[in-house]
């Protein structure tokens, strides 16, 4: 997810609880719901919205860190070298039938 759309959703969260805040208070002055339950309305634009927030970046976190992990995996992925103590033997093939040997001049 890119950070535009992060700041989108944390807005649209943080809009969504400003709404319940004002739809809470409305009713309780209307008298159509009483304290306990305005309260919980309140408790619940904070809690619950927040929580949701935390879990998008936390989804964010997750994604980003697979990532990142399967990157390190590809350059660690490194053959291994011959730690042998046996002595190498160079083999050189030298074919100079087809060399001229001369000055310039």
């Amino acid at each position: 997810m890119r950070t535009t759309d992060r700041k989108r959703l944390r807005l649209a969260f943080k809009l969504m609880s400003c709404v319940l805040i004002a739809a809470a208070a409305l009713l309780y002055l209307a008298g159509q719901i009483s304290l306990p339950y305005c309260l919980t309305f309140l408790f619940c634009a904070f809690t619950v919205y927040s929580d949701l927030e935390t879990m998008g970046n936390s989804a964010f976190l997750s994604k980003k860190i697979n990532t990142e992990l399967d990157r390190l995996e590809e350059v660690t992925d490194i053959p291994k070298m011959d730690a042998s103590s046996e002595k190498l033997v160079m083999i050189f093939l030298w074919n100079i039938s087809h060399l001229a040997m001369g000055t310039a001049g």
